[in-house]
């Protein structure tokens, strides 16, 4: 299958000291190189290219190889890398260090205890869903010395639902600012990890309160409650995150913020792109919202939040299943979901949006196949109309909803094909 990925382009220069172009995004670390195996032990949205100009695929934990073929497209002139945020924990075999001295002099070397799962460094926090074990392992050497000197793994104590990476976490440990080996200590190479898959990594400082919203789109009453996340930490994007064919991404509940670029009116493009049978789940999309979401073919979103939409949520590139549950907008002032330009069939339930949006569904009028949009628990304030068909034989199904100031639940050709059950309206 080929991969339409996002090319884009970062503009080192009017951020950053020095004029050469840089193999990689500011932030990443470099992994292995074009035609080489690239291992992660954690899923992780890589990036491929050089020269400032690189491809995003989120990959899984495992070993996949860094070349055009496994990322669409390759940029010329030179050697392609392939490389990682900082934060997220690396290969488990050779590759670039990302290593941080200590005030000994030594280096830090993150390896994974087996079975465990990456949570963070001393100051770091991660979730998880339901009860975790999770352990202390610090891995420090001296210059000169062979690796794991140090190395040191505590016994494992029992967590719910998140971990903070910190010595008032653990009872009988405590974190040393600098290499020191007596036992019951960890020193500032410290790292915290879990016996299971974390939802995210959220660095030391980060915000976890949820960016501001609308009363009308955090909840509507009538047990329509939208989306449940809150902000656990920002991610600035640099391009579109694309979630290969089959898999899931699960965004932690981090507000992703797509770039100037990425907002641009003449060539905006989607923050995530769905390939057939992806899933996007636990994730808040912020700044404008960019392009939205592109999906192709059969996908699922679940748990998904939207502070503004000023060009449309999601867009059906290639005709499907696009199942939408648990989801919110804060604000909109455009379309929530479109067909264009082959139809589609959206499954929406339990939405709530706030704002102004001229629709909550667009069918366009040079949609060749027709689409059916369903909403059952649904919340819509001040939409001009639910849905608004351009196909004739477009259809709609809006159930045991509230739809508090909107124009008429239908329009266009949708009219005859409009099902309206158990809805409650007001002004």
């Amino acid at each position: 299958m080929q991969f339409r990925n996002i090319i884009a382009v970062i503009a080192f220069g009017a951020v950053s000291i020095g004029t050469h172009a840089a193999n990689r995004p500011d932030g990443y670390v470099t992994i292995c190189s074009e035609g080489k195996t690239c291992t992660l032990t954690a899923p992780a949205l890589v990036a491929f290219g050089r020269s400032d100009q690189f491809t995003f695929r989120q990959m899984q934990a495992g070993s996949f190889p860094c070349d055009e073929v496994n990322f669409g497209q390759r940029v010329g002139g030179g050697v392609n890398e392939c490389s990682i945020p900082k934060a997220t924990p690396g290969p488990s075999s050779s590759s670039s260090s990302s290593s941080s001295g200590s005030s000994s002099g030594g280096q830090c070397y993150n390896t994974t205890p087996p079975g465990y799962t990456y949570c963070g460094k001393p100051g770091d926090s991660c979730t998880f869903e339901g009860t975790r074990q999770g352990v202390v392992a610090a891995h420090y050497r001296t210059p000169g010395s062979p690796w794991a000197t140090f190395n040191q793994v505590s016994p494992a104590q029992t967590f719910t639902g998140s971990l903070a990476c910190t010595d008032a976490s653990f009872t009988g440990l405590r974190f040393h600012p600098t290499s020191d080996p007596r036992p019951g200590t960890f020193a500032g190479c410290a790292r915290c990890f879990v016996n299971g898959s974390v939802t995210a990594t959220i660095p030391g400082g980060a915000s976890t309160s949820s960016s501001s919203s609308s009363s009308s789109s955090s909840s509507s009453g009538n047990g329509i409650t939208g989306a449940s996340c809150s902000s656990t930490g920002i991610t600035n994007m640099a391009g579109t995150i694309v979630i290969p064919a089959g898999t899931t991404f699960d965004g932690g509940c981090r507000t992703y913020i797509p770039s100037a670029a990425m907002e641009a009116s003449s060539n905006a493009q989607p923050v995530f792109k769905l390939e057939n049978g992806g899933t996007l789940k636990n994730a808040i999309i912020g700044g404008k919202g960019a392009d939205g979401v592109h999906t192709h073919g059969d996908v699922t979103i679940n748990n998904v939040r939207w502070l503004q939409v000023s060009r449309h949520a999601v867009q059906a590139r290639e005709i499907g299943n696009v199942i939408v549950t648990n989801a919110s907008v804060n604000t909109a002032t455009a379309t929530v979901f479109t067909g264009t330009p082959v139809g589609a069939w959206y499954w929406v339930k339990n939405l709530v949006t706030g704002g102004t949006p001229t629709s909550i569904f667009l069918e366009q009028q040079n949609d060749v196949i027709r689409s059916h949009f369903q909403c059952l628990n649904c919340s819509i304030s001040n939409a001009q109309t639910v849905f608004r068909a351009g196909h004739v034989e477009g259809s709609a199904i809006i159930a045991d909803s509230v739809l508090r100031g909107v124009g008429a639940p239908c329009t266009g050709y949708a009219q005859g094909y409009c099902n309206v059950q158990n809805v409650i309206i007001s002004p």
